[in-house]
């Protein structure tokens, strides 16, 4: 089988063309779709919601199936291969289409855009460049390895069935993790539904209520104080995410002090993932929280933390914090609506029964989670190698049914 060499733009019928330079205030509801580099997932799929213009477009605006899409800044390198469904949409202008020619069958170009050598060529000419940005030449020039029409239309077959294949593996983990974050709703909902305990208010069970000071976002340095973020709670369980925590040339002041975490302390997401929880421990322990962030310190001999964290959690109080964010004008949450969030709160050992027993169904979940993320990564790392190993020739295609997954 002889395999050939050419560039990019020797595939297409012209260089590249870039989108739309349109700001978001000419964004509409209704019109024609454009798709922005923000759009497209990781794996080369696109958002089902997106924004809309009502502007004249030339042609060679406008989509066809079989245009490849490709980012030229923030995301070098994303890709999207436009489908029939999208025929007609437009593009915004830091993303550049090339337009195969007839005689290259477009999703072989489209795996190609997500192979290995394709993506190091993206990075070794970004590094070696001093522009801000990956133009439409640089993308042109690559070079890629390109075999006969029909071996590029049999290694396309062969892929799209491995897709298939990938994407039913991907369904079954999606609902596997659906199924553990079900299971944590329903026992949440059953330990805090208890008879003859009160409920009470959370202002009545903790010593302070507070959020994070404003402006602090351009104090962010290398080293410093921890500053704990809404990236930092998680959306499943309590324990909080400290692989990607910040840090803060934090000033001697009152703000500093009204906001430093203790061990303990429990923290809400009062902007954005309304209602997500989590409980200051280890690193987070000394830190300051950001001003989209409710720190709630439990009353000792009242509540304990993790109880606190848990019936928060739990569907009653969060849907009652969810739905706050919802009312009049507002965006987010308030200190009032959480402290005004009614939670049960019997005596203290009962809290420490109930808290070990979620704890212990927490652990277990997290780890099949876990599981299920690092099988998700692995299936996605053999995809990008075969990708890589069939569209530059290292695995002979000779059936589509033949799979290597």
């Amino acid at each position: 089988m002889m395999w050939g060499r050419a560039r990019l733009k020797d595939l297409c019928v012209d260089a590249g063309q870039y989108g739309l330079n349109i700001s978001a205030d000419s964004y509409s509801t209704t019109g024609t779709r454009l798709i922005r580099t923000s759009d497209i997932g990781a794996d080369g799929s696109l958002r089902s919601e997106g924004v809309f213009v009502n502007v004249p477009l030339q042609g060679r605006f406008t989509l066809k199936q079989g245009d490849l899409l490709l980012s030229r800044s923030g995301t070098l390198g994303r890709s999207f291969l436009t489908p029939l469904a999208a025929e007609g949409a437009t593009f915004a202008g830091y993303l550049v289409r090339f337009r195969p020619s007839r005689d290259v069958d477009a999703r072989f170009l489209g795996y190609v855009a997500s192979s290995q050598p394709f993506q190091d060529a993206i990075r070794a000419d970004a590094v070696s460049s001093t522009i801000q940005n990956f133009n439409a030449e640089r993308y042109a020039n690559i070079p890629i390895d390109v075999p006969s029409y029909e071996e590029q239309k049999r290694i396309a077959d062969f892929l799209d069935a491995e897709a298939a294949r990938l994407q039913r593996a991907m369904e079954l983990i999606k609902k596997q993790l659906q199924i553990l974050g079900s299971r944590e709703v329903s026992l949440l909902q059953e330990v805090t539904a208890l008879e003859g305990v009160p409920n009470v208010a959370v202002r009545r069970v903790v010593s302070r209520l507070t959020s994070g000071p404003r402006g602090w976002g351009a104090l962010l340095a290398d080293q410093g104080v921890p500053f704990i973020r809404i990236a930092n709670i998680p959306r499943s369980g309590i324990n909080m995410l400290m692989d990607n925590l910040a840090y803060v040339d934090a000033p001697v002041s009152a703000e500093r002090e009204r906001t430093r975490t203790r061990r303990g302390d429990v923290l809400v997401s009062i902007t954005a993932d309304i209602g997500s929880i989590g409980i200051v421990d280890g690193e987070a322990i000394g830190g300051n929280v950001s001003q989209h962030i409710a720190l709630v310190r439990p009353l000792i001999g009242r509540c304990l933390p993790r109880w606190l964290a848990y019936a928060l959690k739990a569907p009653n109080a969060n849907t009652a914090l969810t739905m706050s964010s919802y009312g009049g004008t507002k965006v987010g949450l308030g200190l009032a609506d959480v402290a005004g969030t009614v939670i049960p709160v019997p005596p203290l050992t009962q809290q420490a029964r109930l808290v070990r027993r979620v704890d212990e169904a927490m652990e277990w979940a997290a780890d099949l989670r876990g599981g299920l993320r690092r099988r998700k990564d692995l299936l996605v790392e053999r995809w990008l190698a075969l990708v890589t190993a069939v569209v530059t020739g290292q695995i002979e295609v000779r059936t589509a049914g033949e799979s290597k997954l």
